[in-house]
């Protein structure tokens, strides 16, 4: 009995501290609109913050697909008002052509962007580093957190 605990203690503690890697490889694969909106949406969730969908355009001249996630709190004239997307959650996806898209980038401030980062990238993460990376060699996944400016990004 005291065995059958000791599985059942390790093996729900692995799953409790495992990336969520069907979400990481659906981020190396090419998807569509639809999907990279539902991928940021699974992001924008993810923060401490309340946002809401506030756009999703494609720019041709530099193939990306962006996906922004305002703060709920924001109207559309606020953001506007900023000049920017600044507190807000950009996702870029690069164009692989035939409407598929595949993840490159998310910029957020460190305080929302870092539990994203360690719900679905590094469990394991400590908070305030200067700079994180999660690899995986054997699944082919390498990420990193690092900052930019006034944010911090998540890239593939």
């Amino acid at each position: 009995m005291k065995k059958a605990l000791l599985l059942l203690f390790l093996l729900a503690s692995s799953l409790t501290w495992s990336q969520d890697y069907s979400f990481l490889t659906q981020l190396e694969q090419k998807i569509s609109k639809d999907d990279a909106v539902a991928v940021a949406g699974r992001m924008a969730s993810l923060t401490e913050k309340q946002y809401r969908l506030y756009k999703s355009e494609y720019f041709s001249e530099y193939k990306m697909f962006v996906v922004v996630y305002a703060p709920a709190e924001l109207t559309d004239e606020q953001i506007k008002q900023q000049g920017n997307n600044d507190n807000c959650l950009s996702v870029y996806f690069s164009d692989f052509g035939n409407d598929k898209f595949s993840f490159n980038k998310a910029i957020l401030n460190y305080g929302d962007i870092y539990p994203v980062w360690q719900k679905l990238f590094k469990k394991e993460a400590q908070k305030n580093s200067k700079r994180d990376t999660m690899i995986d060699i054997d699944k082919g996944l390498r990420f990193a957190l690092y900052p930019q400016n006034d944010n911090w990004i998540i890239k593939k």
